[in-house]
């Protein structure tokens, strides 16, 4: 079976090894792979490589070959969620308290939560992050056409040689 392997998720990203700047190729498909160039066209490339290598290797053994990730374009916006009655009356209780709807106060606390980890992901996982405590702000994000919403200050503490999270919560 014949792929095309540019149709792979391939991420490209400028790194410092020691004293070296590097292009670092991963595949989101293959996980276990990471090639190394001093371009940003020749870490492309090798991971095209790659990805065909490996397809041939896993033909080979008789092995299926992982797919191609599709990401989904389209989103309609709406989940159903299921939450324990303590909950959804704590929920209640709290957007009331902020004069917002259920749904509003719902979208908030999620919004909330994917910009701390957001931060986290680009300022931890990605980086050589020294300071072992640091504030985590996020910028307002539109709920209505009417309403703005701004997030409070978040205190994220970190084990800053293990680049470990300790404790997320509110100053």
């Amino acid at each position: 079976m014949r792929i095309d392997a540019s149709e792979y998720t391939i991420t490209i990203q400028k790194v410092k090894i020691e004293d070296d700047v590097l292009f670092e190729a991963t595949i989101k498909e293959l996980p276990d792979i990471v090639e190394y160039a001093e371009t940003h066209n020749e870490a492309y490339d090798l991971a095209i490589d790659t990805i065909d290598l490996t397809a041939e290797m896993l033909e080979n053994d008789n092995i299926e070959m992982p797919k191609p990730y599709k990401r989904k374009e389209e989103y309609s916006g709406r989940v159903t969620l299921r939450l324990p009655k303590s909950l959804h009356k704590t929920i209640s209780n709290l957007a009331e308290i902020d004069e917002t709807s259920v749904n509003s106060y719902i979208v908030a606390a999620m919004s909330e939560k994917v910009a701390i980890g957001s931060f986290i992901n680009i300022n931890l996982i990605n980086s050589n992050f020294l300071s072992s405590t640091f504030t985590a702000t996020s910028k307002p994000y539109e709920v209505s056409h009417q309403e703005k919403r701004y997030f409070s200050a978040a205190r994220i503490v970190v084990d800053s040689t293990d680049k470990k999270i300790l404790h997320v919560g509110n100053m």
